[in-house]
Parts: C-alpha cells; sequence; structure tokens
C-alpha cells in the first residue's frame, strides 16, 4: 500500500486481486472495535493497482488510521 499526500487529495493505492471487492476504513484511536466504513464506493478489482481518493489531512486536527479491507 502507498499513500500519496502531496495534494489536497489523500491518495491510497494498493494492489487488487480480481473478482475481490475492497473497501476503505477509518478509525481515530486504532481500539479494535472501532473501525467504521468510510462510506466510499467499493473498488472492484481487476489485479491492477486502484486507489481510494479522501481528503489530505489538515494540520491540527487529530490522527486518523486507514485500512483498505478485502471481501471475500
Amino acid at each position: 500500500i502507498s499513500i500519496d499526500l502531496s495534494g489536497s487529495n489523500a491518495l491510497i493505492t494498493f494492489p487488487t486481486i480480481t473478482g475481490k471487492s475492497y473497501t476503505l476504513w477509518r478509525n481515530d484511536t486504532l481500539t479494535p472495535a472501532a473501525w467504521i466504513d468510510t462510506g466510499l464506493a467499493a473498488i472492484l478489482g481487476d489485479g491492477t493497482p486502484k486507489t481510494f481518493i479522501i481528503p489530505a489531512p489538515v494540520a491540527g486536527v487529530p490522527k486518523r488510521f486507514y485500512r483498505v479491507q478485502r471481501e471475500p
């Protein structure tokens, strides 16, 4: 997974497996039960890298943690 923060958006790029669906989850505390779906549309893998786009972090805003989850 790679993250690009050079613009006004954060680009989270990840490898995919053909036919698998990927969702992006967010957590503000890293508490295991605190992961929430970001609401972004799921991405269907086709064997090439794909990218989720989220607003870039702003100075002074608490840290957020993201994970890409593959659905069977």
